[in-house]
């Protein structure tokens, strides 16, 4: 091969490599373009979805505040009397929810603005019953009686107010309302032993001894250790036995040996100590009109028994206080 033939050999492939990188360039610009094209056709798609979406929305929309119009603003003739007369018989449901739940809302209110008044007045009944028992520590029963009063009025459920007015009253010799207000701490508290107490009192007062009897003996089975009921029994039995025309002395010995008033009542014995009683209670009328014929012209000293050193005040004040 001579040198010409080379170079122009040569020349050639220069040529077609230059051809090549010129098809290569283009190529790559060509694919660029398309590049661009295909991002240009997905931002133009992703607008035209963004656009329909943002339609769609609208009509939602507008479709929901065409209902709303439709609900609050009827077509029919609102001034009819027909309408009128059937609107008046139809509530919508959530307005029944919402006056239900204001309804229970405010019941509850109610509930507490009560629970939280009944605590004051709780409160302040206990406290005026404080001061009651200290007018009562004073001797002042008459302030203390208008104190438990007012805490009776603010809290009439305490059974405890209504027994210590009964006492009072019973210190008062008040017997009829001090057994009222027994019964009624009774009615309140049927296992409080002093309400029974209380009636036993009362019941004394008014001189019906074989109740009071019974209700002492109810202390006792409710507290066994009431040394009070006890000697309140014992009072009880006695005085039934002076009313039936014992004496006081006469009444102990015959308890001690027969234990009770029925048996009492039922000895053989004891018609002959009411005789022996009676007969007694003449000789001493006839011995009072003596003494007071006798007083008119002269005066006179009435013997009373021998008096010794071993007679005490309190055995002489048991053998006249009756």
């Amino acid at each position: 091969m001579d040198f010409e033939s080379a170079e122009a050999i040569h020349g050639c492939r220069n040529e077609i490599m230059h051809k090549k990188d010129l098809n290569l360039q283009e190529e790559e610009m060509n694919s660029d373009d398309d590049l661009l094209e295909d991002g240009q056709s997905r931002q133009k798609a992703e607008k035209r979805r963004a656009k329909k979406k943002r339609q769609r929305e609208r009509k939602k929309l507008e479709k929901k505040k065409h209902l709303e119009e439709n609900e609050q603003e009827p077509e029919w003739d609102v001034n009819s009397a027909f309408v009128a007369n059937a609107a008046s018989h139809i509530r919508p449901k959530s307005r029944n929810k919402l006056d239900k739940k204001h309804s229970a809302n405010k019941e509850n209110e109610e509930k507490v603005h009560e629970d939280d008044c009944t605590d004051l007045m709780i409160q302040r009944a206990r406290h005026l019953a404080e001061q009651g028992i200290n007018s009562v520590n004073d001797g002042n029963y008459t302030k203390a009686i208008e104190l438990f009063s007012e805490a009776i009025r603010l809290d009439p459920k305490d059974y405890r107010y209504f027994g210590n007015r009964s006492y009072c009253y019973d210190l008062l010799e008040l017997y009829p309302k001090a057994l009222v207000d027994a019964d009624v701490s009774i009615q309140l508290s049927a296992d409080w032993p002093k309400g029974y107490f209380r009636k036993g009192r009362a019941l004394k007062g008014c001189n019906r001894y074989a109740e009071a009897e019974d209700a002492f003996k109810m202390v006792l089975k409710l507290d066994e250790e009431c040394e009070e009921a006890l000697i309140e029994i014992d009072t009880c039995q006695v005085l039934q036995l002076m009313a039936h025309g014992f004496t006081q002395g006469q009444s102990f010995h015959l308890l001690e040996e027969y234990g009770s008033v029925p048996a009492v009542m039922e000895a053989p014995i004891s018609a002959k100590v009411l005789q022996e009683n009676m007969k007694l209670d003449e000789t001493g009328e006839e011995e009072l009109l003596f003494l007071n014929e006798l007083s008119e012209t002269q005066s006179c000293s009435l013997w009373v028994g021998n008096i010794t050193d071993q007679v005490t005040e309190k055995q002489l004040w048991d053998l006249f206080k009756w």
